[in-house]
C-alpha cells in the first residue's frame, strides 16, 4: 500500500515509527531538536523512496529506517565537526602568532576569501554569519534576536559552511 502512494499507509507508518526513531537518535547524544529533524527527514526519505519497497517485509523496512537514521546522524556529526573547525579558524585572535610570514600571509588570504564569499550571501545569511562567528552568539541567541527558529539558523549555518568549504 505504501508503494502505491497510499497516504493513510504512510501516516500509519509515520505515527508508529517517528517516535521510535526520534528516541533511538536521542541515544546518540544529540539534541532533541536535531533528533526530531532527522527523524522527520528519515520518514520523508521513506515516502520519497516508497516505490523501492515493493516486496519488502516490515522487518526490512524497519532496517532501512534505522540505517537511514544512523547514516543521517553520522553525516550531521561530520558536518558539526567541520563547522567547529571552521569556527575556530574564523575566530580571529589578535594575539595569534604565526610560524612564518608565509603562514600569516596564507591565513590572511583565506580570511579575505571567506569575506568575499560572505559578502555575496543574502543579507540574513550574512547577518547570521556575523552573529555566529564575529559576535560568538549561540544558535539560540541568534534565533531569538532575529525572531526565527533554531532550525532555520542551523540551516543557514550549514549552507554558510558548505559555501566556505567549497570556495575557500
Amino acid at each position: 500500500m505504501l508503494r502505491s502512494g497510499d497516504v493513510k499507509a504512510f501516516e500509519s507508518l509515520y505515527e508508529d515509527n517517528y517516535p521510535l526513531v526520534r528516541d533511538y537518535l536521542l541515544k546518540w547524544n544529540i539534541r532533541y531538536e536535531e533528533a526530531e529533524e532527522i527523524a522527520q527527514d528519515v520518514m520523508l526519505s521513506v515516502w520519497e523512496r516508497r516505490e523501492k519497497f515493493s516486496g519488502f517485509e516490515n522487518r526490512q523496512l524497519f532496517c532501512y529506517i534505522y540505517t537511514t537514521a544512523r547514516n543521517m546522524t553520522l553525516k550531521l556529526e561530520r558536518e558539526k565537526r567541520k563547522q567547529e573547525e571552521l569556527m575556530k579558524t574564523l575566530r580571529l585572535d589578535p594575539d595569534i602568532s604565526y610560524e612564518s610570514p608565509e603562514e600569516e600571509l596564507v591565513f590572511n588570504e583565506q580570511i579575505e576569501q571567506v569575506n568575499r564569499i560572505v559578502s555575496r550571501m543574502p543579507k540574513v545569511r550574512r547577518r547570521i554569519f556575523e552573529m555566529k562567528y564575529n559576535d560568538g552568539l549561540s544558535n539560540e541567541e541568534i534565533a531569538r534576536e532575529l525572531n526565527i527558529t533554531q532550525s532555520t539558523v542551523r540551516s543557514h549555518i550549514r549552507y554558510i559552511s558548505q559555501e566556505i568549504m567549497t570556495y575557500a
